[in-house]
């Protein structure tokens, strides 16, 4: 591959992690309740149901969102019971993806 083509994939790359970085930061949610943070691990599982819930919500997919909000809430409940999350992990993760 000759230098040119190398910087001009390089540079690129670079703008679209810029761009990514710029919407990931700046990001407005419809449903969600940004003011909580989630700052604790979450299972896989659980991270998936958070990545689509955030993903509706920012599509305005209000019927998606709600079916997602539900199921991180289903989930967590179970999570709690099998004790591989808190009750205050729970309870955070319901606030920030509310019903």
């Amino acid at each position: 591959m000759n230098k040119k083509v190398e910087e001009k994939r390089i540079g690129h790359g670079m703008i679209q992690e810029k761009t990514s970085n710029d919407i990931t930061d700046n990001r407005k949610y419809n449903y969600i309740n940004k003011d909580i943070v989630i700052d604790f691990e979450l299972s896989k599982t659980m991270q998936d149901l958070v990545d689509k819930a955030e993903k509706a919500d920012i599509l305005e997919d209000y019927g998606l969102y709600m079916n997602l909000a539900y199921a991180i809430d289903a989930r967590a409940k179970n999570e709690v019971s099998r004790h591989l999350m808190t009750e205050r992990e729970w309870n955070l993760l319901i606030m920030r993806y509310e019903l």
